[in-house]
Parts: structure tokens; sequence; C-alpha cells
């Protein structure tokens, strides 16, 4: 099967290599976005997921879901593989990064001023994979 390159493959992979760059600095410390459910996961006690009162999981670790869709969206592109649909990775990204946002407007202001470039490269990488994914199947129904 030939491999399907697009755009959004190159989006995929910039959404990627975001999650790995810093999202938020804080006078010495950085954390990406791979470093940090664990990290939201000791401030907060809420957003958990729990069963019968006992703490399975914190909401925070599916933060981890972008990595793994774009991944996913990767092989799909590379293989021809129907493993996730087109836009998964993108709403992640937007959904997730929405939800970090507000965690961190609940800390506080000062922390809003925290974010760094990975935390925004998510977000544009995110709004823009949508925006070409829309404008591929557009053009694959007008070549039709």
């Amino acid at each position: 099967m030939k491999p399907n390159i697009k755009y959004t493959s190159a989006i995929s992979v910039a959404l990627l290599l975001s999650f790995f760059i810093p999202w938020i600095s804080w006078r010495f410390l950085k954390f990406s976005g791979y470093d940090l459910p664990p990290v939201i996961n000791s401030i907060y006690t809420t957003g958990r997921l729990t069963i019968d009162g006992i703490p399975i999981i914190s909401m925070a670790y599916l933060l981890y879901l972008i990595p793994f869709l774009c991944v996913l969206s990767i092989i799909r592109d590379l293989t021809g593989l129907r493993l996730v649909p087109v836009t998964s990775e993108f709403i992640a990204g937007l959904v997730l990064g929405g939800v970090f946002y507000y965690y961190i407007d609940n800390v506080g202001n000062n922390f809003l001023y925290s974010l760094s470039i990975g935390y925004y490269l998510t977000i544009i990488s995110s709004v823009l994979g949508l925006v070409f994914s829309v404008i591929q199947r557009n053009l694959k129904v007008q070549s039709y």
C-alpha cells in the first residue's frame, strides 16, 4: 500500500514534538507535557477517577493521549491502516490543552504567565491540524 503523507501528517509530527517541549517555565522549573501528569497529580486531589472512593487514576494522565494518538495517526498515514480517525489527535490536543489551561487558571493568574512554547505549539498544531483535515476532506469530496 502506498504511504499517504499529507499536511496533517507533518502537523501530527509537530504536535508530537510539542508534547516534549516545555509547557510550563516557572522560575527555574520547566515541565513538558510528558512531565506534567505526575506533577498535576501531586498538586490536585480533584479530577481523579474513583471507584468506591478509592482514587484510581488522575485525569491529568489523559494528557498522554496526545502523543499516543499522534503515533497512531502517523502509522495510519504511512501504512494506510485505519487505526484512528484523522482528527483524533488534534481534538485531543485542543480539549486536553483547554483542560490544562483550566487547571492552571485555577492555581492563579501568576501561573498563566508561566505557559511556555510547548503549550502554545500544541494548541496551534491542533488548530492547524483540524483546519487542514477539513480542507483535505473537502478536496477529496470535490475530486469525486
